[in-house]
């Protein structure tokens, strides 16, 4: 039982999706294709493993009683949500229980020490050498300070 404050019905899936998308989405689930699924807040990700040799990406945010938001890192653009994403969202109504359920991230993080922040991305980059690429981003341009964090002055 979905004892979450998010809680969506096979009707909101299907609503979503286009029927071939539906059918398709239910047979991945029914085989076990949804990995590692985990829920942030309002958040779902995990992976779908797919027709081609890599796993999917997925993603979705939750709002009350609705799908918020969707995100694959599939080809798919036919309109509606693709069937990796009609897995997941079956894997949230019928086995909430395989979601591992995690604290905030911005709250985690937040709590750390700098040196404990600067050993954990020294060890995330270690072990996926392709996040270096988004420390040069933000260090060729760093993001916007949160509004509390600007300087009152300038």
């Amino acid at each position: 039982m979905n004892t979450s404050p998010y809680t969506i019905s096979e009707q909101d899936i299907q609503e979503l999706a286009t029927a071939t998308s539906f059918e398709r989405g239910l047979s991945y689930f029914v085989r076990g294709a949804i990995q590692n699924p985990v829920r942030e807040g309002n958040v779902l990700q995990a992976e779908c493993e797919g027709s081609a040799a890599v796993n999917y990406r997925l993603r979705v945010e939750l709002s009350e009683a609705r799908i918020a938001d969707t995100w694959c890192s599939c080809p798919y653009d036919y309109g509606g949500i693709c069937k990796h994403l009609v897995a997941l969202l079956l894997t949230w109504v019928r086995e909430p229980e395989r979601f591992a359920v995690y604290d905030d991230l911005s709250e985690v993080l937040e709590a750390q020490p700098r040196e404990t922040l600067v050993t954990l991305i020294g060890e995330m980059v270690r072990r996926d050498p392709s996040l270096y690429e988004l420390i040069e981003q933000y260090r060729a341009q760093p993001p916007e300070p949160p509004p509390l964090l600007r300087d009152p002055i300038g």
